[in-house]
């Protein structure tokens, strides 16, 4: 009796675990009749590219995607050239969607993906307003290859999270992207915790915007890809463990206290 009671508690626990929250499934365009076609991009000559995205599944409903060319670099005696596009992926029989960062030639590239629910700019503004400690415990983000020549050699990657309260006060965290065969699709987990560590007055509770970057160097005549795949809330509810303090009321609010509880007095005075 004992056992079997154990092992419907067990079968309870399992059947209520917490549901993984999708960030981004990199839709970035209708998959299919064209793979590859560009969301973004940017060159040596226009350095600076941007453009908002509302099609796939998205936290927030849109994405904002930033492409910008910080270095151009000449090889074997040729003119220096550089293009960054982000665009939506493809890879024969995995038939997949991805969002492709790609780097052309030699070329310092940097990618930014910014998640505020604010549509249009590339500004990061505060407009999500999720509590992320009760949806999970880490962002998990899934990858399909990692293509970066640097000289012969494939090179890893790193990408940086960063978030950004109600408050104003931001924390990131970084992690590196391995260099991996077709067909794996590894993922990165960006615990809460570390966030946390990162600043102790960041509120978890409180999430106005979420940024992705990456910075890519390709050093070769040939394209360097780096493929996102999703991007997810997962793991059990994280109690956060930052105290902090509640907000001080701005002017217009104690003035608007004050009122109210000058009204209050002088109805009771009345009475």
């Amino acid at each position: 009796m004992k056992k079997n009671i154990a092992v419907a508690c067990l079968l309870g626990l399992a059947g209520t675990a917490q549901a993984d929250t999708l960030i981004d499934d990199y839709y970035v365009f209708p998959f299919g009749p064209i793979p590859g076609f560009a969301a973004v991009s940017a060159t040596h000559l226009a350095p600076l590219a941007s453009a908002s995205s509302s099609t796939g599944t998205i936290l927030g409903g849109e994405r904002d995607i930033v492409a910008e060319v910080l270095q151009a670099v000449a090889f074997q005696g040729d003119n220096a050239f550089a293009a960054a596009t982000a665009k939506n992926g493809w890879f024969g029989g995995y038939n997949i969607p991805l969002m492709t960062f790609q780097v052309d030639q030699g070329a310092n590239t940097r990618f930014t993906v910014v998640y505020d629910g604010v549509d249009g700019s590339p500004d990061v503004a505060q407009g999500l307003n999720i509590d992320a400690a009760a949806l999970g415990s880490q962002l998990s983000l899934r990858y399909f290859g990692n293509y970066v020549l640097q000289g012969n050699d494939y090179a890893a990657v790193d990408i940086d999270i960063e978030l950004l309260d109600l408050a104003g006060q931001r924390a990131s965290v970084t992690r590196t992207m391995a260099v991996v065969n077709y067909g794996v699709v590894p993922t990165l987990n960006f615990s809460f915790a570390d966030f946390e560590a990162a600043n102790s007055q960041f509120d978890l509770t409180r999430i106005g915007a979420i940024t992705l970057s990456t910075e890519i160097l390709n050093q070769t005549t040939l394209s360097g890809t780096v493929n996102l795949v999703d991007f997810k809330v997962t793991g059990g509810a994280y109690v956060p463990t930052n105290v902090i303090a509640p907000p001080v009321p701005e002017p217009a609010t104690w003035a608007t206290l004050l009122a109210g509880l000058g009204v209050l007095g002088a109805l009771r005075r009345r009475r």
